[in-house]
């Protein structure tokens, strides 16, 4: 068993890095800024401070798994390949058509986002499938030749081609000979065809997903095969993996055919939120807009002197004392100031804002973004955020954790011990997942007569899976596989997932897979009509096959967590605010220097979720300022959202 597990998060602005030693126990922990013109430039800098600094034997790393956050900042700074795009004839605008929701139901005017690729690089071929997958219209191979010579004469500069038919998830058969046609007429241009990537019915979502895919493909590619080349030259002999959006990993010769799946690389370690090189910009109307573009690690925030001149959420955290510029990064890199102020002053001019107002602006908007993306989640997923505690991490993660926790109604907040590094730990303790999905479209009666043919629908994908392990799953263990069925009322647009036991497919057993269905929707919905009709959309199959795990220590609790943290000389308090101490004292922005101990008497009157948003230690904390004659001003109280590491019950006072 070789002696290391490394695990890699690369970010748009730091490459972070976790090596686990087999022998000894021990968990590293490794931050370097990322290198966007060369992201696998990182890796080889990292692994030579592992070897140089920290003495690892590269050789003996036999598990490298990492996760990556190229293909969605690629995605999201829409800085992928022109592509142009082949349909059935007459369905020209699929893309710009998109779906009939509004992209903000309170703006008649609003425009929908605009499409990766535009009108004037689609192209129409003759051909046409049934929604049953038979032939209505042949495919014109002619056709498919002429389009992919006007997509690709001079002046289109076309570096790829995305094939998306009508009804494809039904029968491949056209998409494929489509595409041969296409690689044949210009050789050497990659051609993604939309049934391999999503087989699956939703002709926009299907022709979305493909483009996605190819759009982001060079870049990944690019990036995957510097990566194992930094591997190769520091004699890593491990086999590199990819953390995929659901969760799992795989090759990273899966990796480059199934670019779309790594869509979520890095988040999926961990969880979405604002990375701190997000610009800060003013829209049309005036309004502060954090995101989504990025200043990455070049040139970066300008706090950190290699020349960015925007100000960004980083930047807002120095200024408002967030961050201390002497501590940044362990203390390996020193931000400056000065350069911050100058950036957020730019910004608060076309605000008409103070500096300090511009950067807590952007804090709020920051916060805003993270806020509606996670209630999106809570709704899609039917949970009270009550009933969770918030893991905070990543580089920003437990500076605004706090503020988000408040606005969601989460009362607890957890972070790491090594929140920067987390996500690349969370590579390394991901199984090899991959999911397999198939159309089928059949309601479910009670008899179930379409049993048979959902259990070889099912054996289909569980041997597609198998196959799929067999040239990937190097070192996996068994595999388990997981089986759903996407499921809906009659009439309704969109399903719900529902997990299906096998032994349910036999004749009578619809009654069992009704059932297990209306109470999917009722835990979703809040309601269920056990007398409507229902259907079966899609059929899904889930293979996990687990890896070995990292050993989590176990923390000891309370006091001994956070040494010194809690020396009130005597005083007993219902609640315990801790703010970071510096030497006794504590550099919070705008606050100044203050005693890092605040003890406050009274009981709050939400004691049993105790936490610093409440009114009651809020007027606790503005009387004490009071007392000591310093302002309690809005900054200031805002502040104190931020500066709380630790707020608990303690027990009562006499």
């Amino acid at each position: 068993m070789a002696r290391h597990w490394l695990g890699i998060d690369i970010g748009g602005t730091f490459t972070d890095f976790a090596l686990f030693d087999t022998q000894t126990g021990e968990l590293l922990g490794l931050k370097v800024p990322s290198t966007p013109h060369e992201f696998a430039e990182a890796v080889r800098v990292g692994l030579a401070r592992l070897a140089d600094e920290h003495g690892v034997d590269l050789r003996e790393i036999g598990t490298v798994v990492h996760g990556t956050t190229i293909a969605v900042n690629t995605l999201i700074q829409r800085t992928g390949a022109r592509l142009g795009l082949l349909v059935t004839d007459g369905f020209r605008d699929v893309l710009e058509l998109q779906r009939l929701r509004l992209t903000n139901p309170f703006d008649l005017h609003g425009s929908r986002p605009l499409p990766l690729i535009p009108r004037a690089r689609v192209a129409e071929v003759r051909e046409r499938l049934r929604a049953d997958g038979r032939v209505d219209t042949p495919l014109d191979e002619s056709s498919v030749r002429e389009a992919v010579r006007q997509l690709t004469r001079a002046g289109q500069g076309v570096e790829g081609l995305v094939i998306s038919l009508l009804h494809a998830y039904r029968s491949p058969a056209h998409e494929r000979q489509a595409r041969a046609v296409a690689e044949a007429t210009n050789p050497g241009l990659p051609v993604t065809a939309s049934s391999d990537v999503w087989p699956q019915a939703r002709e926009y979502e299907r022709t979305a997903l493909a483009v996605v895919d190819a759009y982001v493909q060079p870049k990944v590619r690019r990036y995957l095969e510097g990566f194992e080349q930094a591997l190769a030259a520091r004699g890593a002999p491990a086999m590199p993996h990819v953390t995929k959006s659901n969760g799992g990993i795989m090759p990273v010769a899966a990796a480059r055919s199934q670019t779309a799946a790594t869509l979520l690389s890095g988040p999926a370690s961990g969880v979405i939120g604002a990375g701190g090189g997000s610009v800060a910009w003013v829209d049309d109307v005036g309004l502060p807009k954090v995101g989504p573009q990025s200043t990455g690690a070049e040139p970066g925030p300008a706090c950190y002197g290699r020349g960015g001149k925007d100000a960004t959420l980083t930047d807002a955290f120095v200024v408002s004392g967030f961050l201390d510029p002497e501590r940044f990064l362990g203390g390996r890199m020193r931000l400056d100031r000065s350069l911050a102020e100058a950036a957020i002053a730019r910004f608060a001019g076309r605000l008409a804002m103070t500096p300090d107002e511009a950067a807590e602006s952007i804090v709020r908007v920051a916060v805003s973004n993270m806020y509606a993306e996670f209630t999106k989640i809570l709704s899609r997923a039917a949970v009270d955020p009550r009933d969770f505690a918030l893991v905070a991490f990543g580089g920003a993660g437990p500076v605004v954790g706090a503020l988000v926790a408040r606005e969601v109604g989460i009362s607890a907040v957890f972070v790491p011990r090594s929140p920067g590094t987390l996500c690349a730990l969370g590579a390394l303790s991901a199984d090899i997942v991959n999911d397999a999905v198939r159309t089928v479209h059949t309601r479910v009666e009670s008899a179930l007569l379409e049993a048979a043919a959902l259990r070889r629908q099912y054996d289909a994908l569980r041997a597609e899976l198998g196959e799929w392990l067999e040239r990937f799953g190097d070192g996996a263990g068994a595999a388990a596989f997981r089986h759903a069925a996407d499921m809906r009322y009659v009439g309704q647009s969109y399903e719900i997932d529902v997990p299906v036991e096998l032994d349910w497919l036999a004749p009578g057993g619809g009654a069992v897979l009704l059932a297990a269905f209306h109470r999917a929707h009722e835990r979703a919905f809040g309601h269920a009509d056990r007398e409507a009709p229902a259907e079966v959309v899609n059929l899904r199959v889930q293979l996990r096959a687990e890896r070995p795990r990292v050993p989590l220590v176990e923390l000891p609790a309370g006091e001994s967590a956070l040494p010194g943290f809690f020396d009130a000389h005597g005083l007993e308090a219902d609640l315990v605010v801790m703010l970071e101490p510096t030497d006794n004292t504590i550099q919070a922005g705008c606050l100044g220097n203050l005693n890092a101990r605040l003890v406050f008497h009274g009981r709050s009157a939400h004691s049993a979720r105790p936490w610093l948003g409440d009114n009651a230690i809020m007027r606790a904390v503005e009387a004490w300022f009071r007392r000591q004659e310093r302002a309690f001003d809005m900054p200031t109280r805002n502040r104190l959202f931020e500066l709380a590491c630790h707020v608990r019950e303690v027990g009562a006072a006499g």
